[in-house]
């Protein structure tokens, strides 16, 4: 036991030399059963879904590392967790440091779970077996097998904060006026998305204006090289990587024909950024959803365009407030 916890101590020591952010301990509850994920055996075995309850081999450290992905250690032997065999393998805590196998994206679904997709192999962490094999990533969309209930206890640095999507207040419900440029379509499918996504729904507000800035509300697309984008302006290879996550968010595969589709693809997006990427800043979420998660100046878009994603979140945000928006 003194031993694991020197190797406990020695870890988060290499955190804070390497300035990854050791934001709060965690428990994940498989949606395939029901049951904590285990480090099992002290985390010499894979780990599984298999424990009612939560003690030290079922809770872990989550790093939010700098590009946006996060790392999970172990508390059972201070290990990160890899998936194995660039994914082809079992997850297990067997690593010392982060490399693109032990690097997980954090997906927030509707539902108030979320998902991970592996850095590894770009596949989603799943509950084999209905929860009774160990954990791999090896699945292309979402399903109950691979959602996870988090449960958060803190302890980490006040730096990063546990991503929250708004400051108090109620999820989903309430209403807010329409902007008076914002059709009445496109004002609906907005106030519908919010809803589904469980986001205050002042949170339409800041899809109106991250439409406005995107293609004026569809009027602007016209001679645009993207034009092809949509009302929200999300890329081909965006929209593939979402559309296992939209599907089960909203019920049904993803129509880029669809206005509605459209809007809600965008709004899943930005509520991920905001959620899983900037600790429940609009503005952040915003910057991130234009230039992407890894965003730094002099990028370019898909099409050979600079991104100025400073501006473009400062323009939104300006267009929120004007539209009543509070958040920050």
């Amino acid at each position: 036991m003194k031993k694991m916890k020197c190797l406990f101590l020695i870890v988060l020591i290499m955190i804070c030399t390497i300035g990854l952010a050791f934001a709060d301990i965690i428990t994940l509850k498989s949606m395939a059963n029901g049951m904590f994920v285990c480090a099992e055996n002290g985390g010499a075995s894979p780990l599984i879904a298999n424990r009612g309850a939560a003690n030290t081999w079922e809770q872990f450290n989550r790093i939010y590392n700098s590009d946006g992905t996060i790392s999970l250690i172990a508390q059972a032997n201070g290990r990160y967790v890899c998936a194995e065999n660039a994914g082809a393998g079992s997850l297990i805590a067997n690593r010392t440091a982060v490399g693109t196998w032990e690097k997980f994206r954090q997906v927030s679904n509707g539902d108030g779970t979320i998902s991970l997709l592996s850095m590894a192999n770009n596949r989603y962490v799943c509950a084999e077996n209905a929860g009774s094999s160990a954990l791999i990533a090896n699945r292309s969309a979402i399903g109950s097998w691979e959602k996870f209930a988090v449960n958060a206890s803190g302890g980490g640095s006040s730096a990063t904060p546990t991503p929250t999507p708004y400051s108090g207040g109620s999820t989903g419900g309430g209403s807010v006026s329409r902007p008076g440029e914002c059709p009445s379509d496109l004002w609906n499918n907005m106030v519908s998305a919010a809803s589904r996504l469980g986001m205050p729904a002042d949170y339409a507000r800041l899809l109106a204006a991250v439409c406005k800035h995107e293609s004026s509300f569809g009027a602007g697309l016209a001679g645009s090289v993207s034009a092809g984008d949509g009302l929200m302006q999300v890329q081909p290879a965006t929209r593939s990587a979402y559309s296992g996550s939209f599907s089960s968010t909203f019920g049904h595969g993803y129509n880029h024909a669809s206005n509605s589709d459209q809007i809600a693809m965008g709004a899943l997006i930005l509520k991920d950024m905001i959620v899983n990427y900037c600790g429940g800043q609009y503005r952040c979420g915003c910057l991130k959803y234009n230039g992407g998660p890894n965003y730094v100046p002099g990028t370019v878009d898909a099409y050979g365009r600079p991104v100025y994603a400073e501006q473009y979140a400062d323009n939104v945000m300006a267009t929120y407030r004007n539209y009543g928006g509070t958040h920050s």
